[in-house]
């Protein structure tokens, strides 16, 4: 099997490689026009490559094409199921009306009915001859081919998968099974099994004891608290991340090559026996050892987010990745280590750091230590450079090849004590700072640059205005959230203080005077439901306390009707949304007079079924605006829900859209969201498409990105008070910022745009400007950094609020408040933002 997988990952490239340590992908095929025989000459393996192939070749020439609706297969047919019995029809060269018999389909060896729209696949147990299913992309709940004993390939993914019963499929070796809504996967019976892929699910258990031959196990994304590996001698890939393991013991697996156990609760990891690992992912657990000594062919070190006090990499020599950002380091040795390209080992308390045999260096983060020297004179080749928040008296970067520099907040008295940068100063996100407050005496506490108001100024109401709602950065924790699929579950009763109302056929609800009464009185909150019709789409419309409010002062002549109507478009518009939902919703009163705009927010949710090979990150939400324009604003697609939920200030058209942006430059573990805030249009790329991760984001750039939250109008704001940020792409930006209370009050006469921002002042911004947009973040934890004393005490409240709303992540148990983020921590944290704020 080995050699075959290795075939996988060689021909069909992203399908079946490590990324980064982070993501181990086993192959799994793409989606066919229809099912392929292939010779019965061909040994198994040889089909699955072969029929994989095929696949990905006939894609590429064939669109896809969603199923049409299907007539009822006829009494007596084996298969019931209209889709899957369409399919088998085209497979067996019958035509509607057909009964299909045990004897048409007992000789088929390969069956593939992916995206069919199947709901049941009953009849499945008369195909006693399959070895290949592939059944993924479907509607189904349940799944059973314990009587398929030939199977030996099964490719379930993406359903809504409750059971799945491969007892009796004692020759299956690869399944995949993830994006299901899977509690319980028995695999006791399947000894042959060599590839098991079942992440996200929402798994609590998995034995795989009996399965000797395995060679890849995938299961990250689940919530297993314990996971038994050690009959497994043959695992060459294990990728266990995102669970509640406490323990993890691997000293069996004497074959592994990829081992990825990160975001768990794992305290101790022995890895001495493990002498074939390239790749190693432990990051953000409680190891407070790590021993890689033994681990000569390791090539991949993810181990920040740690509690590791010492690390030695000397006889790494083939290291060629290495983060360690986040521990409690005092010394690291990389003298050995003359092939590492890549070193990140900020926000630790090294003294020292010598570089000088790293010759090949491409990238170095050293950020948040206690350095005073740091000589990069051998590093010909590095293009990246972070020492912000040390204690650097003088930098020389002559000859080196930067193409981003970030050194503030250090000792350094002027733009002369960094020598040999050609780089022009503020505009690529590196130092940037003409001006910054400096004191000579005091060396081992960083000074803050010109801080805002210790006392913030209250933020102004908001300003009714469709649009995103913003994030903000926070510690690089690889994936911030679990994203298992959970079942659809049936909504909440209603709170007491909600008035509810159902809308008639007609899609309309209508709220009487003795509900208007009732909210006047303190039944204060709204919820309208909304029909399935076959011209308009089921919803939920929730009006806040404030919206309400407002709704209710507004209205005249007592009542108030509620309307979802379908909406035409010019053919323009269409085409950005193609056949997605389109609806209005309109408020009137009893006069008749229609009611646009509302004081406070509106919570619309919409069921949708994502489309076949779509990324729920790129499903966005547009409205109409008045000049005939799509606008994107604040939503998502909620996985739980299998639903599209946004906000917004006033209805309009709205319309469900698809805008996928791709960046050449994958981060390390924040693409989902880099995919979820570039498809909404908050970050936008350099010219030559990448979305330089690493780098940091400017306090200018952060400014943007929450003015493209609200989509504000900026020809109004032609004047900033700040001498250092006029005449330029952020001077309009920083007005409206300004004049929005977002900046709170200043004490200085500098922005300071170029520099990048730290996380106080960025959390701060952020909780202004949601003020500012009357949102509201729920309380979902208690949370306490360890140095809540160093954050600013202008800062303190935004700082515990946005981290008590689940938007604001620590390092460990500090909040470093003075540090820098990079584009792909403020990317992650935008995304978690708008997720908590579409509940």
């Amino acid at each position: 099997m080995s050699a075959i997988f290795r075939a996988h990952r060689k021909v069909f490239g992203s399908n079946a490689v490590t990324c980064g340590a982070r993501f181990t992908y086993a192959f799994f095929p793409a989606k066919p026009a229809s099912a392929i025989i292939l010779p019965e000459v061909m040994d198994m393996k040889t089909k699955i490559l072969s029929l994989a192939l095929v696949t990905t070749l006939v894609l590429a020439l064939v669109p896809f094409a969603a199923p049409a609706a299907q007539a009822a297969p006829p009494a007596g047919s084996i298969i019931q199921d209209p889709n899957f019995y369409a399919a088998v029809l085209e497979i067996i060269g019958e035509s509607d009306g057909y009964v299909i018999t045990p004897a048409d389909v007992s000789w088929i060896t390969v069956l593939n009915v992916l995206d069919k729209g199947i709901s049941s696949l009953a009849g499945i147990e008369y195909f006693t001859a399959l070895e290949t299913l592939y059944c993924g992309s479907n509607n189904l709940t349940t799944l059973d081919v314990s009587n398929n004993a030939a199977l030996k390939s099964l490719g379930c993914w993406d359903n809504q998968l409750t059971t799945l019963n491969v007892s009796g499929c004692t020759a299956l070796e690869m399944l995949w099974c993830q994006n299901n809504e899977l509690t319980a996967l028995n695999v006791g019976n399947n000894t042959a099994l060599e590839v098991l892929y079942c992440v996200s699910n929402q798994l609590t258990a998995l034995d795989v004891s009996g399965c000797t031959a395995l060679e890849s196990l995938t299961c990250s994304r689940n919530q297993l608290t314990a996971l038994d590996v050690n009959n497994n001698t043959n695992l060459e890939t294990l990728n266990c991340g995102y669970n509640q393991l406490t323990t993890l013991n691997v000293s069996n697996n004497t074959k592994l090559v990829d081992l990825s156990c990160w975001d768990t609760q794992i305290t101790v990891l022995d890895v001495s026996k493990n002498t074939a690992l390239r790749s190693l992912s432990c990051d953000s657990n409680q190891l407070t050892v790590l021993d890689v000594s033994n681990n000569t062919k390791l090539e991949t070190l993810y181990c920040y987010y740690n509690q590791l006090t010492a690390l030695n990499v000397s006889n790494n020599t083939a290291l060629i990745y290495l983060w360690c950002t986040s521990n409690q380091l005092t010394t690291l040795d990389v003298s050995k280590n003359t092939a590492l390209e890549v070193l990140y080992c900020g926000s630790n308390q090294l003294t020292t750091l010598d570089v000088s045999n790293c010759t090949v260096l491409d990238s170095l983060q050293c950020s948040g230590n206690k350095l005073t020297i740091l000589d990069v004179s051998k590093n010909t080749k590095l293009e990246t450079l972070y020492c912000y928040h040390n204690q650097l008296t003088a930098l020389d970067v002559t000859d080196l090849p930067l193409e981003g520099l970030s050194c503030f907040s250090n000792n350094l008295p002027n733009k002369a004590a960094v020598k040999g940068f050609t780089g022009t100063w503020g505009a690529v996100n590196e130092w940037g700072q003409e001006k910054y407050t400096y004191d000579p005496q005091n060396v081992t506490q960083i000074p803050e640059p010109a801080d805002p108001s210790p006392s913030p100024s209250p933020s102004p109401s908001p300003s009714p205005s469709p649009s995103p709602s913003p994030y903000i950065p926070p510690t690089p924790s690889p994936s911030p959230s679990p994203s298992p699929t959970p079942s659809p579950s049936p909504s909440p009763a209603p709170e007491e203080n909600t008035v509810t109302v159902e809308a008639d056929d007609e899609g309309s609800a209508t709220l009487t005077n003795a509900q208007l009464n009732a909210i006047k009185q303190g039944k204060v909150k709204i919820e309208v439901s909304f029909k399935e019709e076959e011209s308009k789409p089921a919803a939920t419309v929730a009006f806040s306390e404030a919206a309400a409010k407002q709704l209710v002062s507004d209205a005249t002549g007592g009542g108030v009707t509620v309307s979802l109507k379908a909406a035409d478009l010019t053919p323009e518009q269409a085409g950005l949304v193609g056949d997605r939902p389109i609806y209005t919703l309109t408020v009137t009163d009893a006069n008749n007079r229609v009611i646009t705009r509302f004081g406070g927010n509106v919570t619309v949710t919409v069921p949708y079924t994502l489309q076949p090979g779509e990324d729920p990150n790129a499903v966005v939400v547009y409205y109409l605006s008045a000049s005939g324009k799509l606008e994107i604003m604040t939503g998502r697609y909620d996985e739980t829900k299998k639903a599209v939920v946004f906000i917004t200030t006033h209805f309009s058209t709205y319309l469900i859209g698809y805008n996928p942006v791709r960046f050449n430059d994958a981060a390390s573990w924040g693409n989902e969201h880099v995919a979820f805030v570039a498809a909404r249009k908050l970050f936008n790329g350099d010219e030559k498409k990448n979305f330089n991760p690493n780098k940091s984001i400017t306090r200018a750039e952060f400014v943007a990105v929450l003015r493209n939250f609200d989509s504000a109008d900026l020809s109004q704001y032609t004047q900033n008070s700040f001498a250092d940020a006029q005449g330029n792409w952020y001077t309009a930006p920083i007005a409206w910022a300004e004049r929005n209370g977002i900046l709170g009050s200043y004490a200085d006469s500098d922005f300071r745009p170029g520099e990048a921002i730290s996380r106080a002042d960025m959390a701060y911004m952020l909780y202004n400007f949601l003020q500012y947009k009357g949102f509201e973040l729920e309380k979902a934890r208690e949370i306490t950094f360890s140095d809540i004393a160093d954050v600013p005490a202008y800062a303190r409240e935004a700082v515990t609020a946005l981290a008590e709303g689940r938007v604001l992540s620590g390092r460990g148990s500090l909040f470093d408040p003075n540090a820098a983020t990079t584009r792909v921590e403020a990317a992650a944290m935008l995304a978690m933002l708008i997720r908590a704020l579409t509940p």
